[in-house]
């Protein structure tokens, strides 16, 4: 048997979990099928799945090397059914798979995929008659502009395959989406800022009442931001992984996303660490039990569940020999400003004198409001020793929304780590 194959089975370290939506075994059944025909594994092999606990107790948790390999897995076996292919950026890691079924005339769409079109058509999100600009990267490691395309349509909305704002003509782009009444903006939160300040700089007025974004937290500074540019306008959260499309829906500002739970079955562990488990099988990939990065708070109801509170589990950095989290730093500024949620970045460098220096950039807060945010983060026990030892510097100060470094995904860059 492929060896690549035989380890996408292979048992991980059990995972406690604390929370789970609601769980029905057919599908869970019928995915687990799946999985194990594609590595050749006899059918009789599959685990019997009649329970929540059955569950936990027989299906391994899926971290992202083995994702990696059963993308490449499937990816490999495209003989009679083609893809739309895309992938991770690779900046930090090799280059993830991320597949998405081809249309095809034979097929019906899954009661999934139908379910998504008629939840964002009766919450207003996507109506027919809408002009929607996409902001969303097109490029190769980017699916999401083409699967936006995909969902726009079956909504009945008009496109505009905006991508990004070209600076040599931004002029030109914006009086064509105020010629043609583009009414709905989606895209990046970085995009949504570039957008914004282009409208503010020009002066040319685009009639946008509605802005869907995904890809990271969007914060009070940048919802603050659309909503001075675009007056009245409604902001929604679009909460998807890339691997397997979007899970929940929530309006900015209301603090929650509720789950599709026809499609997706969300767990969480005793960190707080986002287990996912993709239900529709249109997904060409398995997605069981997937560890995407995302840290969230999972509230669940008899008749719905909510996502409360989503970050990345993973921003964290290490400083003079201390792992420093970056939400520890985020909750001092809030704890010290007032604000709930605010916009953060760091700055790691190393001065003349071979000292490593830390700033926490604030967006969106004035330095004289700043003085108790300083204290705090200087006396966190894993930066406390820079200032005891005077071996580092840690600093935090004001920042303005056009300092952000976003990726090439249009992604904002949380940690900036510049040590030499």
């Amino acid at each position: 048997m492929n060896q690549t194959l035989t380890q996408i089975n292979a048992a991980s370290s059990a995972v406690r979990t604390t929370a789970h939506t609601r769980f029905d075994p057919i599908p869970v059944r019928a995915l687990l099928q799946r999985q194990y025909a594609l590595s050749g594994k006899p059918a009789d092999s599959v685990p019997e799945i009649n329970s929540y606990e059955d569950f936990t107790r027989l299906v391994p948790v899926m971290d992202g090397a083995t994702y990696a390999a059963l993308a490449e897995a499937t990816f490999a076996q495209n003989g009679a059914v083609g893809f739309y292919v895309g992938g991770s950026s690779g900046t930090t890691n090799k280059s993830k798979l991320v597949l998405s079924g081809t249309p095809r005339l034979s097929i019906a769409p899954t009661d999934e995929q139908r379910e998504l079109i008629v939840n964002l058509r009766q919450n207003g999100v996507f109506q027919p008659g809408d002009v929607v600009a996409n902001g969303f990267m097109v490029g190769l490691f980017s699916i999401l502009h083409h699967g936006m395309n995909r969902v726009l349509e079956a909504c009945g909305a008009s496109i505009v395959p905006l991508g990004t704002l070209d600076e040599s003509c931004v002029e030109s782009q914006l009086n064509f989406l105020a010629q043609i009444g583009a009414n709905v903006l989606v895209g990046t939160p970085g995009t949504l800022v570039q957008v914004a300040h282009a409208v503010r700089r020009t002066g040319i007025s685009v009639p946008i009442k509605r802005i869907a974004f995904t890809g990271e937290r969007l914060g009070s500074t940048k919802l603050a931001l659309l909503r001075s540019v675009f007056p009245d306008v409604r902001v929604i959260s679009l909460y998807g992984i890339s691997e397997v499309g979007f899970v929940a829906i929530g309006d900015e500002g209301s603090g929650s996303h509720k789950v599709r739970e026809n499609a997706y079955l969300l767990e969480t562990d005793t960190y707080g660490r986002l287990l996912l488990t993709c239900l529709d099988p249109s997904n060409p990939i398995t997605v069981v039990r997937y560890m995407p990065g995302d840290r969230i708070t999972l509230e669940t109801t008899e008749d719905a569940a909510w996502i409360r509170h989503i970050e990345r589990s993973n921003l964290d950095f290490n400083f003079m020999g201390n792992l420093v989290e970056l939400r520890s730093l985020r909750a001092a500024v809030a704890q010290s400003t007032g604000v709930a949620d605010p916009l953060i970045d760091v700055v790691l460098r190393t001065g003349e004198d071979g000292r490593d220096e830390l700033t926490v950039r604030v967006y969106g807060v004035a330095d004289g409001e700043l003085a108790q945010a300083r204290q705090l983060v200087s006396s966190l026990p894993e930066l406390r020793e820079a200032a005891e030892k005077n071996a580092g510097r840690v600093e935090v100060r004001s920042a303005q929304l056009e300092e952000a470094v976003l990726s090439g995904r249009q992604k904002q860059r949380q940690i900036l780590d510049y040590r030499t």
